[in-house]
């Protein structure tokens, strides 16, 4: 699996230990007392099981992030990466622009092509029910 592929997983699993930290925590809150606020160790074991756990997964992502190529963060290369993708999208609006024009020239020249052919059709053998009826008849 590569690098890029195990931080998405580590930072999804990190996301999940969090909510689920803090939903306990709700659920689990005792009142707060006139002394102030709940010290660390009057959570419940659950949410202390879980902190350990935030830690750790929060150490794999640092381990994983600093193992990834400076290439990915490095200000420079993203700028360069970001002026590259937007030479491509200008490249693609250009392709998009021309084929929507053989697009449209295309149509026009089929609605001609309709338009000539209209009178051809009204003027065939059964350009009315009266014309459709009689070769009906005489067949």
């Amino acid at each position: 699996m590569d690098a890029v592929t195990q931080l998405q997983e580590e930072v999804s699993a990190l996301s999940f230990l969090m909510g689920t930290a803090l939903v306990i925590a709700q659920r689990d809150a005792k009142p707060q007392s006139p002394d102030g606020p709940q010290k660390p160790g009057d959570l419940p074991v659950e949410v202390m099981h879980l902190i350990q756990d935030i830690k750790l997964t929060y150490s794999r992502i640092k381990a994983i992030a600093s193992a990834l190529p400076d290439s990915l963060f490095g200000t420079a290369s993203q700028f360069d990466r970001l002026a590259a993708l937007d030479q491509e999208n200008i490249q693609l609006f250009k392709e998009i622009s021309e084929k929507k024009i053989l697009a449209e020239s295309l149509l026009d020249n089929i609605e001609t092509a309709l338009k000539e052919s209209a009178p051809l059709r009204a003027s065939g053998p059964f350009d009315s029910t009266d014309n459709l009826m009689q070769s009906v008849e005489t067949a």
